[in-house]
């Protein structure tokens, strides 16, 4: 089995989940959940799971998202008929980033221009691949009763061997990553089912209520004031299915 490192509490039970099945990767391989990137100009990105296989850094990002799917390179429309910008844009953009702060502390790697961070979307909850028309589907995007043996897969091709030579150095440097911020697994009579980065001092929760309804929550910290002047028009008004966590 995979080494686990947990960095904290899981935020949702899916990302426990995904834990869990990515334990049975091969032993050699390394799997670190919960951490947050910084970025050169100060920003942070919360990451739900690094996996170190032979060749490839994988980055993955959870969503525990039933139902079916449909969309393109640019949007996704869920079960419950909400629009989401395509996670594979977000952790696309997040795997060159990694990449990149990986050069800078693994010396081995400090020279190599190649691709050998990949980026991927774990649909936890969904049992068949969804009907979105983007090319990258075919390598990055990954279903729960499938993702080892097809991340075992993309690992066999491409990539760099520098990753298995060097998996200890890897390890040791992403685990100096800070911990993922704890977000809590139920506020109030919503359960939470997936947490992202809103804007500085926020979080956006996805949630479901106990009789089945979904809902968009924004936890933001009552310590600093997210809103700046030119980005206020964004929370004045929550649609009909969105309210708004007055807490951290």
């Amino acid at each position: 089995m995979a080494e686990i490192v947990a960095a904290g509490a899981f935020a949702t039970e899916g990302e426990r989940r995904a834990a869990g099945e990515l334990a049975n990767l091969p032993a050699e391989w390394i799997v670190i959940c919960n951490k947050v990137l910084p970025t050169a100009n100060g920003r942070t990105f919360e990451i739900d799971c690094i996996v170190i296989g032979r060749r490839h850094v994988f980055l993955l990002d959870e969503k525990s998202w039933s139902g079916p799917i449909r969309g393109n390179d640019q949007l996704w429309v869920r079960a419950d008929g909400a629009s989401v910008s395509s996670p594979l844009n977000k952790v696309t953009y997040l795997a060159g980033i990694l990449a990149d702060y990986l050069r800078i502390r693994v010396p081995a790697l400090s020279h190599e221009r190649g691709h050998f961070v990949h980026a991927g979307v774990l649909l936890s909850l969904s049992d068949r691949v969804p009907p979105i028309t983007d090319p990258r589907t075919a390598t990055q995007l990954f279903i729960f009763s499938t993702v080892c043996a097809r991340l075992q897969h993309v690992d066999q091709s491409g990539g760099n061997p520098l990753v298995g030579q060097h998996r200890t150095l890897l390890r040791d440097t992403l685990v100096d990553l800070s911990a993922r911020p704890r977000v809590p697994s139920a506020i109030g009579d919503y359960a939470i089912e997936d947490a992202s980065d809103g804007l500085p001092g926020t979080r956006i929760l996805q949630a479901k209520t106990s009789n089945g309804e979904r809902r968009t929550l924004y936890l933001y910290d009552l310590g600093r004031d997210p809103l700046r002047t030119s980005q206020r028009h964004a929370f004045r008004t929550l649609s009909r299915n969105q309210q708004t966590v007055n807490s951290w």
